[in-house]
Parts: C-alpha cells; structure tokens; sequence
C-alpha cells in the first residue's frame, strides 16, 4: 500500500490505497469500516476505469464525491463510493507554460479543499528545490482553475506530500519531514535509518482567497 486516502459518508468510513496488480499497474483499491481505526473490509476488487497512486476523495457541499489522482484526473464517484459515476477527466490546473515547466508542473499528490466558495487544487513537484506544493482555484471541482504558484517550502528531508484541513475554524497543512542523520541528531532521536514524521502548521489565507506561503515550525 502506497499514500492512502480516506472519506467518511453516511456514517461509513472508506479507505482508499494504491496497490500495484500482476501486470505492474497501479490500481486503487477500496475498503469499507464502521471506525476511522477500523477494521476494514475490503470490497474485493479495485476500482475499475482508474489506476495511479495517492487517491484524494472530496466530498463537496451537496454531497458529491470525487476522487483525484496522481495523473491529475478527476471523476465523481457513485453515492456507494466504490465506483465511477464517469470516465475521469484530466484537470486544466494550470498555463501551457507552467504545464511545461519540469519544477512547477503536476507531479503527484493530487488534493482538492474548499474555502469561501471556491475549490482549491493543490499538489507537488518534488523537483523544485525551493518550494514543492503548488495550488490553483476554481469554480467547480472539475476546473478549470487559475494557477497561483506555490504555497509550500520544500519540508526538511523529505519530499512534500499534502493535507489541507479546517478544524474549528482554523486551517491546518498536514506534511511529513524525513529523519536524515542530520535532523536525528537536531531532534535527539536515538534510532538508525530514515523514517517519516507527520507534522502539521497553521495555513492561512489573504483577503484575496490567496494562501499565504507556509511556514514551518519546529513546535
């Protein structure tokens, strides 16, 4: 199992997970639990008509839920939450000329949130040395959307792979460092090896609906 995703509907909870079948194609499989700890019951099968690694389901206002991916693709699903309602589609996130650029453009870790009305598509570029998380905003789920740059520094050893969270009326970025020798010695950690640490910062916005750049804490 590869980055999960996760949704909760109905009082059900669904975990989606990228998994690679015989033919080394990466599928997304569904399992289904009454807990956000589980236990889950896989639904036997992946989903059909998709494929990628780190599945992002967002459930809009109305109930509706879509799922992205890591080829920058978007479909609603079915109110059972295991099947496409349609073909996916790709995301017009971005400019020609950004599309081109090898350090701004979509590379994985497809998110989608909403905030004031307006959807946010956000995602990363692991290639740029400076900054990783890139967003742009739209009108509906489906984009297109205005391309804003980047939102995220790149986080300490590691490469940015993104949740965007409101919780009692303030924003959340939820990210993972990586544990270099260096940053083990900074944090007195006492095991050998690389391992991720989740870690989370305020997010906050402009009057605009702009975000503002994120900014790491050591709290």
């Amino acid at each position: 199992m590869f980055a999960p995703g996760a949704a909760r509907k109905d009082g059900k909870y669904y975990l989606y997970y990228p998994h690679m079948d015989k033919m080394f194609i990466w599928r997304i499989g569904v399992a289904i639990g009454d807990s956000p700890a589980g236990p889950f019951k896989d639904i036997g099968h992946p989903i059909k008509d998709i494929t990628g690694i780190d599945p992002k389901i967002f459930i809009d206002d109305d109930g509706q839920a879509y799922i992205y991916n890591n080829t920058a693709q978007v479909a609603r699903l079915k109110p059972n939450m295991v099947e496409l309602a349609e073909r996916p589609r790709p995301i017009d996130y971005a400019p020609p000329s950004v599309k081109k650029d090898k350090t701004q453009r979509f590379l994985e870790a497809s998110y989608m949130h909403k905030y004031n009305g307006k959807y946010y598509y956000s995602y990363t570029n692991y290639k740029n040395n400076e900054h990783q998380g890139f967003y742009a905003i739209g009108d509906s789920p489906y984009g297109p959307f205005e391309w804003k740059g980047a939102f995220a520094p790149c986080p300490e050893g590691a490469q940015f792979h993104h949740s965007l969270v409101e919780f009692k009326g303030q924003w959340y970025c939820f990210y993972h460092i990586n544990t270099s020798e260096e940053l083990r010695n900074k944090l007195g950690l006492d095991w050998n090896g690389f391992r991720r640490i989740a870690c989370f910062d305020r997010l906050y916005y402009d009057d605009d609906g702009t975000i503002k750049v994120l900014s790491y804490t050591k709290e």
